[in-house]
């Protein structure tokens, strides 16, 4: 691999703990939501490995599918009694 990938894998790792620390959550936090094991978040954060593109895709998508239908449900619920 060469060192630009290398660094590049570092910084992302770098980040990605910095986001993780800044929102107060753990490791093992992260990992039970994104569906992986403890390790896997530690070894992106530490610049050994990266996810794939299709692994990312696959929860992005799948957030925003629960975030729309979260928002759809508080709009209806905010709806006027009688009002259709």
């Amino acid at each position: 691999m060469g060192s630009e990938r290398r660094e590049g894998m570092k910084a992302l790792g770098m980040r990605l703990r910095g986001l993780r620390t800044e929102g107060g959550l753990a490791g093992a936090v992260v990992a039970q939501r994104a569906g992986v094991g403890q390790p896997t978040v530690s070894k992106v954060e530490t610049g050994r490995m990266v996810p794939s593109a299709m692994d990312v895709y696959t929860h992005v998508v799948q957030d925003t599918q629960r975030e729309a239908m979260s928002h759809m449900d508080r709009l209806l619920r905010k709806r006027r009694p009688g009002r259709q």
